[in-house]
């Protein structure tokens, strides 16, 4: 299951980082990211269930130094490590959400699946749950 599971997070890797790349132009300001609270709270819902909790599933994935080959489009990949591919998902929804505390906070809560997490998960469409 580690390898399937390993190939799930570099795929859920370029769908967030394509979901960024897409969000970040619009956001100049505290008040563009809270103008965008909902796209950033569902990129960190499928951060969490897309790429943490596999990693918490298989603990050698914690390896910062991990090879992960990370699709960025039909012919066009991209070699990451862990440690680089957390940095370009979570490390930069992070950035982005910390020009406004309401959401930074809201997207931290999700990340570490506390009480908004599970508010979220029940509002999050199950056709793109099962697909993470």
């Amino acid at each position: 299951m580690g390898a399937l599971d390993l190939q799930k997070v570099a795929v859920n890797m370029g769908r967030i980082i394509k979901a960024l790349d897409g969000l970040s132009p619009l956001i100049r300001n505290g008040n563009d990211v809270y103008g965008h609270k909902e796209e950033l709270c569902a990129i960190a819902f499928m951060c969490r269930i897309g790429i943490l909790d596999y990693m918490e599933k298989n603990t050698y994935m914690n390896n910062p130094m991990l090879s992960v080959r990370v699709p960025m489009g039909l012919f066009r990949s991209r070699k990451e490590t862990m440690e680089s591919g957390l940095f370009k998902t979570i490390g930069r929804l992070k950035d982005l959400a910390s020009a406004d505390v309401v959401t930074e906070n809201h997207v931290a809560e999700i990340l570490d699946r506390k009480e908004l997490f599970y508010e979220f998960e029940r509002s999050f469409p199950e056709d793109i749950k099962k697909k993470l």
